[in-house]
């Protein structure tokens, strides 16, 4: 796969945050198969469909630069960095997952259709490169994956406690 050091990758999309991530968590606690914890790369892909379709005008893009410099900043203070790359995911990850040596790729779990496609698509990449996949639920207030959750009736909220 190449000669650099085996990572985990983050893959960034809307949850920004590096607290309260189980998906970050997971790519920072992954070992490999030598039980050793490995490089970790947090990545964010400026995907073009974004620009295109979901009308992204001069404020929202300043606002995403400002985030991701923020995050970068953080990310910085614990020793790591943000890569940004642009392209479309399904371009980008072939090149990754041959040259950054990737043993795990996470990411938060997305019920869009288009990113529910896109991520099928990875996944199925991912596997012919032995890379290691997770998706986490963090950023709805309910797991759309648990049978019921499409019926007609609305889900039972969480308690607050």
């Amino acid at each position: 796969m190449g000669t650099n050091p085996e990572c985990a990758v983050h893959w960034i999309r809307k949850g920004m945050r590096l607290h309260d991530n189980p998906a970050l968590l997971a790519a920072i606690n992954f070992k490999n198969d030598q039980g050793k914890n490995i490089l970790l790369k947090p990545l964010y892909i400026l995907d073009p469909h974004f620009r295109k379709f979901m009308r992204v005008g001069p404020n929202r893009w300043r606002f995403l630069q400002q985030s991701l410099a923020d995050l970068d900043e953080k990310f910085r203070a614990l020793g790591l960095r943000l890569y940004i790359v642009r392209g479309k995911p399904e371009e980008v990850f072939p090149d990754l997952f041959k040259t950054w040596n990737i043993k795990q790729l996470t990411w938060e779990y997305d019920i869009e259709p288009y990113a529910k496609k896109r991520d099928a698509l990875i996944e199925e990449m991912a596997k012919q490169y032995k890379v290691k996949v997770e998706q986490h639920v963090s950023h709805t207030l309910y797991n759309t994956n648990l049978n019921g959750f499409e019926s007609s009736r609305s889900p039972t909220p969480l308690p607050i406690v």
